[in-house]
């Protein structure tokens, strides 16, 4: 497999019996169903006419030749244009990845892009321009050539829309696209970019903000309304080993495509799984019942807990974590965003004062215990090569150290801000200081949310501040994120994995960042922008780092929480070869994109036969 031109890592009685029950009854229901009315197990129909029978000839995919994957959210609408926001759900659980594929994929356990549906990619002298290479013997489920045209027709919509979710960075970075040949595509960008490949075209952290779609499909529909979902004609269409056959409320059911243009073509085997269930694993004691008898083959991310897996694995021994007992650290910490346009909060000083109110290590205990606290000193995931650029910088830690839990040096502030503290809480003007805090709720990422937001209530009441929690699940949350309807919300930081621009990106004003709280600094917006036209690596962006952090810290706009070692518990029953620490030829977290590259690894287990 040809590597891209540079190599770069960019970066939980018996309700819950009753749900686990529900939730078997759907597992079985999807294994040994066809699909319903919608099911396309036996055929595949072409958007311009025509069908292909599947090798599988209709045979039904018995429990060890299915892969049931604990991860799924029930989709707010039955749609598939992953540039649409209300598909994230469906797309999120098995769409990108097993049906659509990414140019490449940046895997950060190894450090390299590796290309896919395309070969390759060669920057210009002045990294104004890319050209890509692309594969010539790809095909979409429907037997259509893959070529230049599926680009250059999605990067050319992309440009035009108004909104497309999450290619907003595209628009700010593409002045336009053409074709050269069906293999090969030029992009010309509107300023230096040495990371675009990366950050827009390739898999990478969690999916890829470029997503090829098939032109002919797509032709003469509206790019920015399409649903692109009719399981009938073979809609959501990829270029990916599985097909969309069933969704539920409670699970979403692939079926393999025996004729994979990369099986085909000899670059990848057949992924070994016939059929693949993503489904909810109900809360913690069902997600614990369910690996137990291994009616499940993974869960992770908000259950079971660390303590939950070693519960399960003391009833299943064929269950393993990612490192041990350790969970897999995940690249985007937690963190509170805090709406910088409203006061008080807009006051910087203030904002230390509610981060010397918050007890980190005793938050980030909620999320590891057994495990030793994981508090955060920056917005940064602790992965080796952005711990050492921290460390090179600890001087400015020790100036603003974000880890102090320190009650008096609050109250300092607070009274040097003009509060007196009146019946427990900060008045000023005969108002209490108050702070609308928005968050996770057990329902968006498993109940230790609840005991979360009971212990921030807890100790920001002790610092004196009047807590009104806001719980939600995650579409509430993304929603209020949008509207700036918060004073502080908890979020994921994702951005680096190894060189720090993604993440400082995050909180300028430029196109398509993550800066949900409205921060604005001239000086930090110029010093990151320098450094993204500076090729990762380059010697002088540890000093850009060091002054974009300077002027990050004093100000605040983000308080971090907590880094995320997260259990990927993975089942041996049926399936082996998962990704390890020991075996880390990826990320393995099934709610990535990256997935795509676990399932066609992963081999049947013998004694799951």
């Amino acid at each position: 497999m040809e590597d891209g031109r540079r190599r770069r890592l960019s970066p939980v009685g018996m309700i819950g019996a009753a749900v686990l029950l529900i939730v078997l009854v759907v597992v079985i229901v999807s294994v040994a169903g066809g699909g319903g009315d919608d099911d396309t197990s036996t055929t595949r129909a072409a958007s311009g006419g025509g069908t292909a029978t599947s090798s599988d000839s209709g045979r039904e995919a018995g429990r060890a030749e299915t892969l049931v994957l604990g991860q799924y959210r029930a989709p707010t609408g039955k749609i598939g244009n992953p540039y649409v926001q209300a598909s994230d759900a469906l797309v999120s659980d098995g769409l990108h990845e097993l049906v659509y594929e990414a140019l490449f994929y940046v895997n950060y356990q190894t450090g390299r892009t590796e290309p896919w549906l395309a070969t390759g990619y060669e920057y210009s002298d002045d990294n104004r321009t890319v050209t890509l290479r692309l594969r010539d013997d790809v095909r979409w489920a429907d037997g259509t050539p893959f070529s230049s045209r599926d680009v250059v027709y999605t990067m050319e919509q992309i440009l035009k829309a108004r909104a497309p979710f999450r290619a907003a960075n595209i628009q700010g970075a593409v002045r336009s696209i053409r074709a050269l040949s069906p293999t090969e595509v030029q992009i010309d960008l509107r300023a230096p970019n040495p990371r675009f490949v990366d950050s827009e075209l390739s898999s990478y952290v969690y999916t890829a903000n470029f997503i090829p779609l098939p032109e002919h499909v797509f032709r003469g529909e509206d790019f920015e309304t399409f649903a692109f979902y009719d399981l009938a004609r073979g809609l959501p269409m990829g270029t990916g080993p599985y097909r969309l056959t069933e969704v539920t409320a409670s699970a979403a059911t692939l079926q393999r495509d025996d004729d994979w243009w990369a099986a085909r073509a000899g670059f990848s085997e057949l992924p070994a799984p016939r059929r693949v269930v993503y489904t909810s694993p109900g809360p913690e004691d069902s997600a614990v019942a369910g690996l137990e008898s291994s009616q499940l083959d993974y869960a992770g991310q908000s259950v079971p807990s660390v303590a939950g897996f070693i519960a399960a694995r003391e009833r299943n021994p064929k269950l393993v974590n990612w490192d041990g007992d350790l969970g897999w650290l995940d690249p985007c910490p937690f963190a509170l965003t805090i709406n910088t346009t409203r006061r008080p909060w807009d006051d910087a000083e203030l904002r230390w004062a509610l981060n010397a109110s918050l007890d980190k290590e005793q938050f980030s205990r909620l999320f590891n215990t057994p495990g030793e606290p994981t508090a955060a000193r920056t917005t940064f995931p602790e992965y080796p090569q952005l711990s050492a650029l921290i460390d090179e910088n600890e001087d400015l830690l020790a100036t603003y150290p974000t880890l102090d839990h320190d009650l008096e040096r609050a109250a300092q502030i607070f009274e040097s801000k003009g509060y007196r503290r009146e019946n427990g809480v900060w008045t000023k003007d005969g108002e209490p200081l108050s702070l609308a805090l928005n968050l996770f709720s057990p329902a968006a990422l498993g109940p230790v949310w609840g005991d979360a937001a009971q212990l921030l209530n807890q100790q920001l009441r002790e610092a004196g501040i009047a807590v009104d929690l806001q719980p939600g699940d995650f579409n509430t949350v993304a929603a209020t994120r949008a509207d700036g309807r918060f004073d502080a919300q908890s979020w994921f930081e994702c951005g680096s994995v190894t060189d720090p621009w993604a993440t400082l990106n995050r909180y300028t004003h430029a196109p398509g960042n993550d800066n949900a709280g409205r921060w604005r600094n001239a000086e930090y917006d110029r010093l990151v922008a320098q450094m993204g036209e500076l090729t990762p690596g380059d010697p002088r962006i540890g000093e850009l780092y060091a002054q974009a952090m300077e002027i990050w810290l004093r100000e605040l706009p983000v308080i971090p929480l907590n880094q995320r070692p997260t259990p990927i518990v993975m089942n041996q029953t049926y399936w082996e070869n998962w990704p390890t620490a020991d075996n880390g030829y990826t990320q393995p977290a099934p709610f990535g994109m990256n997935f795509h590259q676990v399932i066609t690894r992963l081999q049947p287990a013998g004694d799951g036969q």
